[in-house]
């Protein structure tokens, strides 16, 4: 989200090693700039989009085998399909520009870039929030209604509305704008915020309060979240223990009061005992289903709550990647929104590091699906099945 608001302007610290050299084109200097601290940038993006693209693929494939479509599924369906297209094309994006900074002079490019890079930002956010919200009534509210299916895809469709409405402010917040580039007395055009504009200023500081809202949101939902999965371990040997020694003892009681119905129906003539002992007999075999009723139940709950533990657990490992990921940006913000220079003297003194910095929050849309295999045996299990072809 707020990390595109700055995505464009990398290359302003590369240009101090070049202010002072002879007559120069823009292509050679671009080239120039490349070659010296742009490589490693783009390997990364690189490694970035080609594991995104194919991991988010078999996510959507594995996902959408399913014969029952459950919300966690939906959710995770919908997130997958947003972060491949980020990796499929906002990311190659990025390498564009970081390789032609200058160069690039169509103002449609610019625009059309940045609202996309806003609203899959965004809506990957917002769609973790929704997911740490469903998790929570699942986990903590158990007993009341939830989420239906039909629910949960009205939801998703008014995120997608809100988060491209939203991004659409980005076409009145970028243009491609001429810059002196100090070396040579070149102009150059590059894809940047307008600065001038207090409308792009508000917007900017927005999308960064908005992030850090839902991050703080996020994590308070999980906190409460993983408190009730403690809990429920601690009582749970308990709990067992208690209900193995009740019903032992129900069942010590019933056999002595069987053996005393016994004697006493024996004293009193054959055919009363034997009466007697029919209905014994019969309120034996009843409370003994009704005790292996419950235990099934008992045994069904505890599975279907561990089930929801594992598949919270899974989300929240998500999303804690994915929010680590904006934290360079929301520094790096934080530091230039109060002394300028002191964000050229940090990309300096970080170096080709910086870019990388810059393009970190990618990170959000590639990091899913290798959660998944690594916290979701079934999931695992899917995935081998596509490529055995079965």
């Amino acid at each position: 989200m707020s990390p595109t608001l700055i995505a464009f302007n990398t290359s302003d610290f590369m240009l101090m090693n070049y202010s002072n050299t002879s007559e120069h084109t823009l292509q050679e200097l671009e080239w120039e700039i490349f070659v010296e601290q742009g490589i490693p940038v783009t390997v990364f993006l690189c490694v970035m989009s080609v594991v995104g693209t194919l991991g988010n693929a078999l996510v959507i494939l594995t996902v959408g085998r399913c014969g029952r479509w459950l919300n966690y599924k939906i959710l995770i369906q919908y997130l997958s399909v947003n972060d491949l297209f980020s990796c499929a094309f906002s990311i190659p994006g990025y390498i564009v520009l970081t390789r032609f900074p200058y160069t690039l002079r169509s103002d449609a490019f610019c625009k059309s870039a940045t609202m996309f890079h806003i609203f899959v930002g965004a809506y990957s956010v917002d769609l973790l929030c929704f997911i740490a919200l469903e998790r929570f009534r699942k986990t903590c509210r158990p007993f009341k209604p939830q989420f239906t299916v039909k629910y949960t895809k009205i939801v998703i469709a008014c995120l997608a509305v809100f988060n491209l409405a939203l991004a659409s402010f980005g076409l009145f917040t970028f243009s491609a704008q001429p810059i002196p580039v100090h070396v040579g007395n070149l102009i150059g055009i590059r894809c940047m915020i307008l600065k001038e504009s207090i409308f792009a200023k508000v917007f900017s500081k927005t999308l960064s309060l908005l992030l850090l809202l839902k991050i703080v949101v996020c994590t308070i939902l999980y906190i409460i979240i993983g408190n009730r999965i403690l809990k429920h371990r601690k009582q749970r040997p308990r709990t067992a223990s208690f209900r193995f020694q009740s019903s032992r003892n129900s069942k010590q009681n019933s056999n002595e009061e069987s053996y005393k119905d016994f004697k006493s129906e024996t004293v009193n003539g054959a055919q009363r005992m034997s009466a007697k002992s029919v209905t014994s007999f019969e309120l034996s075999i009843s409370s003994r289903n009704g005790d292996s009723t419950r235990h099934k139940n008992a045994l069904k709950g505890k599975a279907l709550f561990t089930k929801s533990a594992r598949i919270s657990f899974m989300f929240l490992m998500c999303t804690c990647l994915s929010f680590i990921s904006f934290v360079p940006v929301l520094i790096i913000r934080c530091v230039e929104s109060f002394d300028w220079q002191l964000r050229k003297d940090m990309f300096e003194y970080l170096g080709p590091m910086a870019a990388i910095l810059y393009r970190f929050h990618v990170l959000n849309h590639v990091i899913n699906p290798i959660v998944y295999c690594l916290t979701n045996a079934s999931f695992r299990r899917d995935c081998t099945s596509i490529f055995k072809c079965q």
